[in-house]
């Protein structure tokens, strides 16, 4: 196995006075008038404060939501959402007297010219939003041209995109306008809170009443999918103001979720399969995501609060009793609670890099999740999601915004000890074998090379960060598949690559933005590595070749410096055809029969501490918040940690701020080496099903932390 990684590295290591391919140039950058955000990228220094990936979407005309053989001048975005970190003490009220928005009834040209800011009511009522939070919001091309990055900077810190909707997409007209849920009574006692995709709300294991009427234990249930036009239900009260139509979804209720299972059971049974249907015709394009036999929701749903533990359903469960366990309702806190769901959009479910979609998401699951609740509520939310890049360091926006969010929960509407207002758990992450992660220092005027693999047949974009100190600085150089080199990046520079076939795929194939704390962040900046997909059926669509990209990374200062470079999780969600294919680095000292980083030298790898490619530091881009409870898995047979798993981090590494994270809690997510994840409920009743990975612990910890909650 090594002498393959031996032989990958020989193959491309450039050799003495060997000649390369031809050096290419990087395409000469929009002007101002041809980007979404009115930015001269040629510029030194000209995207600093703007979101990388904003860059790279600007760069590349938005080309992942054009449609299949639409030109790029045919595709222009007519407002992007925005995820917003405020400066501490300013309010979101604060920032749109800032702004001024124009009435959206207005004319849409007159509009279009105006700088426009929409910012959903759910921010904007008195304590509404944590001080100095984030807040999503929807903003103009004419926002970024008119408004001044230097007068935007005494109201905002930073200013990151979201994964804009179709522009193209037509909505049909509302026959009715479906008014939001209001005058709801407030959740108390314990809620078990969990945002995810797939919520089987008729299961049996999750209903109240066993027979007809039934009766479910969904008291919440807000679907994020694009509201259809037939639709009863409208969006939460605190996000009716819309963009456009049916932005925010279905809000129901459990009785709106009662009387829809009761006009679909005949004879005292109930029909799940027309009342899931029944459902999905309430969105755009019946979204339907409980047609197959199993949905990563529902299954994380039953471990945090269906009838019975995850070990009772185990072939292999140590000390197991004689005879089968009960499984009724009652046997712990967490099986008979409330419960409250939020279900994520498709756009989310199917980006598994997260491209800040789900953080938008997340901050509006948790606002909503926060208002379902009496001010004594005691609230875990599990949050089974997440992705690969990101800092690390507990600084991510999302990170910062649930620790905010829980310290300002748990201390103005402080209970008694040891009683809690908001607990939020996440899982550790799947990617500790995924070889997407580098780490090393590199001292004054060093260099490393790092060999990054894209898969062919990728039908997504591609993405590498490379993380810095404050103060530290690089130059990368890049070299694609084919041996051609490009000229070499420094900081404050924005580059992209058109096509390689340019009259047959305009627009960007590799973007670079090596800019000063723009992204997710805090305790240093990033380099961004944009990359078109290898891939597809679009000939309209620029491709990138496939193979080995070395990325060289140079320290142009004379201290040390420690570099972290993290590839973006491509990988798909269950349930869905997205065609993405992860990609990796790879190293010749890395050991792929290792369970884990340490020092003892090996036969497979005798020099393990040479390796760039690490494991340790491998976690969810979520995971490493100060506040938020992290789980781990672990097989139930011999208590070893799940070979997907992060661990306790190897303390003698190189090591950025912030970045080593223990993992304080790990759960069964394997029965054994031969039976693998573990079983809970299907879509349908009765039906089971197996799902492996750190998502399936995180709810086991969240029902522990709400069975020790105070009656």
């Amino acid at each position: 196995m090594m002498a393959i990684d031996k032989a990958t590295a020989a193959e491309n290591a450039q050799k003495p006075g060997e000649q390369r391919a031809s050096v290419l140039e990087w395409s000469p950058a929009p002007s101002a008038k041809a980007t979404f955000a009115g930015v001269d990228y040629s510029v030194n220094a000209a995207a600093d404060g703007l979101d990388p990936y904003l860059v790279w979407a600007d760069l590349s005309g938005f080309a992942h939501l054009r449609k299949p053989g639409q030109r790029l001048e045919e595709y222009r975005p007519t407002s992007i959402p925005l995820l917003i970190e405020l400066q501490n003490k300013v309010s979101a009220q604060d920032l749109l007297a800032f702004i001024n928005p124009v009435d959206l009834k207005q004319d849409n040209a007159y509009a279009a010219k105006t700088p426009q800011l929409t910012i959903s009511g759910a921010y904007l009522q008195e304590g509404a939003a944590v001080p100095g939070g984030v807040v999503p919001a929807n903003a103009n091309s004419a926002f970024f041209q008119q408004i001044s990055r230097q007068s935007l900077a005494k109201y905002v810190r930073r200013i990151e995109i979201d994964l804009p909707q179709d522009a193209t997409l037509k909505l049909p007209k509302l026959e009715k306008s479906p008014q939001p849920a209001q005058n709801r009574p407030l959740l108390k006692g314990k809620v078990m809170a969990l945002i995810d995709d797939g919520c089987a709300f008729a299961h049996p294991h999750f209903l109240r009443n066993a027979a007809a009427p039934f009766e479910t234990r969904i008291a919440r249930l807000w679907d994020m999918n694009v509201r259809g036009a037939a639709s009863p239900v409208g969006p939460p009260s605190l996000f009716a103001v819309e963009t456009y139509p049916g932005e925010h979804g279905c809000d129901y209720a459990d009785t709106d979720l009662n009387a829809l299972m009761a006009q679909h059971t005949h004879a005292g049974r109930l029909d799940e399969d027309g009342v899931y249907a029944a459902l999905a015709a309430h969105t755009w394009g019946n979204v339907n995501r409980l047609q197959l036999r199993a949905a990563h929701g529902t299954h994380v749903m039953d471990l945090a609060c269906g009838p019975y533990f995850v070990q009772d359903t185990m072939c292999t469960r140590h000390a197991a009793e004689p005879a089968n366990p009960t499984w009724e309702q009652g046997q712990d806190a967490a099986s008979d609670v409330q419960i409250i769901f939020v279900q994520l959009p498709m756009r989310t479910v199917q980006d598994t890099s997260g491209r800040n979609t789900m953080t938008r998401d997340v901050t509006n699951a948790l606002t909503y999740i926060m208002a379902q609740c009496a001010v004594d509520a005691q609230i875990v939310v599990n949050l089974s999601w997440g992705a690969l890049a990101g800092p690390h360091d507990g600084s991510h926006v999302l990170e910062r915004y649930i620790d905010t969010l829980i310290r300002f929960e748990n201390t103005y509407h402080r209970l008694p000890a040891p009683g809690k207002r908001l607990q939020v758990v996440v899982p550790a992450g799947n990617g500790y074998q995924s070889r997407t992660h580098a780490n090393f220092s590199l001292t004054g005027f060093a260099s490393q090379t790092l060999y990054w693999r894209t898969e062919p047949d990728d039908a997504t974009e591609s993405y590498v960060e490379i993380w810095l100190r404050k103060g530290d600085e690089v130059a990368v150089d890049i070299v694609d598949p084919n041996g051609n080199s490009l000229p070499t990046v420094r900081k404050g520079d924005v580059r992209h690559l058109l096509g390689y076939n340019t009259p047959l795929a305009p627009g960007s194939v590799l973007g670079v933005c090596y800019n000063d704390a723009a992204l997710s962040g805090q305790n240093g900046h990033c380099v961004l590595l944009a990359l078109a997909p290898t891939a597809s059926l679009d000939r309209t669509r620029a491709t990138a070749p496939h193979g080995l990209w070395r990325i060289t990374v140079t320290n142009v200062k004379a201290k040390t410096t420690v570099v972290d470079a993290y590839i973006e999780r491509d990988d798909v969600a269950l349930g869905t055809r997205r065609g993405a294919r992860q990609s990796y680095f790879e190293d010749v000292h890395y050991d792929r029969m290792a369970t884990n980083d340490n020092e003892q030298a090996d036969i497979n790898c005798p020099t393990p501490q040479a390796a760039y490619v690490r494991r340790e530091g491998v976690f969810n881009n979520i995971s490493t918040g100060k506040r938020t409870h992290k789980a781990g898995g672990v097989r139930e047979t011999d208590m070893e940690i799940a070979e997907y798993s992060p661990r306790h981090n190897y303390t003698s590494r190189p090591k950025r701020p912030g970045t080593k994270t223990p993992v304080p809690y790990y759960a069964t997510t394997e029965e054994s080496r031969s039976l693998r994840g573990v079983r809970a409920a299907g879509t349908r009743a009765a039906s089971t099903a197996r799902l492996s990975g750190t998502s399936m612990a995180a709810p086991q910890i969240a029902r522990d932390l709400l069975n020790a909650l105070l009656p």
